[in-house]
């Protein structure tokens, strides 16, 4: 298995990705590939095995004038479900993590994820992730 940082040629892929995991509405390959390129707050990275995709991280670095350090929140996981079970998303973590410490000094990284979402917990904690107490709240904008 290769774990790397998806490039624009992935988006078709990743579209498909997506689509598995999120249902359909999202973004179309263009729009994914536009964003490879383009958003500097987000790395994609892929895990990859016998040149098809098995799964991606989605990794936002954040940054606000109160704190020193640059925070990585990884904000989506997904790996396809016939690759589960056998270490791909603990790959693509330790390859995100380490990218981000490296490349960009990062020395906390966050995520969210559902309370009853029980297998990807037992993965987070496995990887040294714990709750901290804060509670996520979010709000749709209204028109």
């Amino acid at each position: 298995m290769i774990i790397r940082k998806a490039e624009a040629e992935d988006a078709p892929e990743l579209s498909v990705m997506n689509t598995e995991f999120n249902g359909c509405g999202g973004p179309d390959p263009e729009m994914i590939r536009e964003s490879l390129c383009s958003n500097a707050q987000e790395i994609v990275f892929v895990s990859e095995k016998d040149g098809k995709l098995t799964g991606f991280l989605c990794m936002q670095l954040k940054r606000s004038f109160c704190y020193t350090d640059l925070t990585a929140e990884i904000t989506e996981m997904y790996v396809r479900p016939e690759y589960r079970r056998n270490g791909t998303a603990s790959e693509i973590m330790l390859y995100a993590e380490r990218f981000c410490r490296e490349e960009y000094q990062v020395r906390k990284f966050e995520l969210l994820t559902g309370d009853d979402n029980q297998p990807a917990r037992s993965l987070y904690e496995s990887r040294g992730y714990e709750c901290d107490g804060e509670i996520h709240m979010s709000k749709r904008s209204v028109q």
